[in-house]
């Protein structure tokens, strides 16, 4: 006899269908953390772990071409740049204003340098944050006048011709790929632990990772117990592209290149 629960839960849920698979990793970053000191010695600009963590992404990419790309017509198109999108916080400047998300894609990651993602990071940013971004501001304007029930069917609408019909909509202020091959957002730029970020649909993006903040944990070196910064990091990708052995393969890449940059990177 089945039981009451059982009864219930085959009610309320649906056959399954969703494609999302999650990974978790903790990373000793004792190698990074000094190679980033080192780099910033002589940086114009302050590169961080979360610029440490786009190339790294960029790079795997970059080793793995069939994952980047994206499903039309349920056919899988290969992008021909590794563009990161990163997210960007929008404080609110008065109490009338509200704090907003938005962000910034930053193309061809794996061809630039670190110092070079970090200023075109920071340029784009503070471009979003001022107000001045044409982009930001053009669909800030047409969603403040758009009512909420409509809303869901114009986003689907814009989404059928950005991707589906792949047009180029930057004549009405919407950036074409807005969201490019992968993202990455830094929780713990705001002194949080790390979470997992769901798939934004409308983006059509394969993978979102999200660094945490680095704290010390006790952990194992050399059969000894010591404590070490950890990075916490969590990554959401669509089984669709990526299967057990392909994520392994990145995975390991993803984190060759975190614990030892030098070695990596050069």
């Amino acid at each position: 006899k089945t039981s009451s629960w059982r009864r219930i839960s085959i009610a309320t849920w649906k056959s399954a269908n969703d494609p999302t698979v999650y990974w978790h990793i903790d990373l000793d970053v004792t190698k990074a953390l000094t190679y980033l000191e080192k780099t910033n010695q002589d940086s114009p600009e302050k590169i961080t772990i979360t610029h440490l963590g786009i190339k790294a992404i960029a790079l795997v990419l970059k080793e793995h071409p069939d994952l980047n790309g994206i499903i039309r017509w349920n056919k899988i198109y290969l992008r021909k740049t590794v563009d990161i999108f990163t997210q960007v916080a929008i404080g609110s400047s008065s109490p009338q204003q509200k704090a907003d998300l938005s962000g910034a894609k930053i193309e061809s990651c794996d061809e630039k340098s670190l110092l070079e993602i970090a200023q075109s990071l920071k340029g784009k940013s503070s471009s979003i944050r001022e107000g001045k971004d044409k982009h930001f501001k053009s669909t800030t304007k047409t969603l403040d006048i758009i009512p909420s029930f409509f809303l869901p069917y114009m986003l689907r609408f814009i989404e059928f011709l950005n991707y589906d019909l792949n047009l180029d909509l930057s004549f009405l202020g919407l950036p074409y790929d807005p969201f490019g091959s992968a993202m990455v957002t830094s929780v713990g730029m705001l002194k949080v632990p790390s979470g997992y970020a769901p798939l934004f649909p409308l983006s059509r993006g394969p993978l979102i990772i999200c660094l945490g903040e680095i704290v010390k944990k006790p952990w194992v070196v050399d059969d000894a117990v010591v404590a070490r910064p950890i990075l916490d990091i969590r990554a959401t990708f669509d089984h669709r592209f990526m299967d057990g052995l392909t994520a392994s393969r990145m995975i390991k890449q993803f984190k060759e290149i975190l614990e030892n940059p030098a070695e990596s990177l050069g």
